[in-house]
């Protein structure tokens, strides 16, 4: 029997046994999930930080997902401002950096996608980072 969550997406059980003529192999069984139609990607994470100059953070967007995508994978692309040093980008939905010398307010742009329709799949959140002098 299927079992349906919502419109875009389906849970399919699956059970097999094999027999070799003699014998039965144990039960296996499987979920075989179903997209019906590609959803953009979900991101959840706060979009104002603040630092101090010269300082470490981290930006994390590893509980981004996209439980109804047709490629099943998930893609971060970051556009970091001028003065902004990588500090790290691995995984590539954590960045850590380290601020600028240079107090005031900065916009990163995070881009999630699944790959399947840019201009229509892309998730983009623009993050305020504000420098406390």
């Amino acid at each position: 029997s299927e079992i349906f969550t919502g419109n875009d997406i389906a849970y399919i059980p699956a059970s097999l046994i094999v027999n070799d003529g003699e014998y039965d192999s144990d039960l296996s069984q499987a979920i075989i999930t179903v997209v019906f139609a590609n959803t953009s990607p979900v991101l959840d994470i706060p979009l104002t930080y603040e630092t101090t100059k010269l300082s470490e953070f981290i930006i994390d967007a590893s509980t981004a997902n996209d439980d109804a995508s047709l490629t099943g994978t998930l893609s971060f692309a970051w556009d970091i401002p001028d003065g902004f040093t990588q500090i790290s980008n691995e995984p590539s939905s954590i960045l850590a950096l380290s601020s600028p010398n240079v107090g005031g307010d900065y916009s990163l742009i995070l881009t999630v996608s699944d790959g399947i329709d840019d201009e229509i799949l892309k998730n983009k959140v623009s993050l305020s980072i504000k420098y406390l002098l």
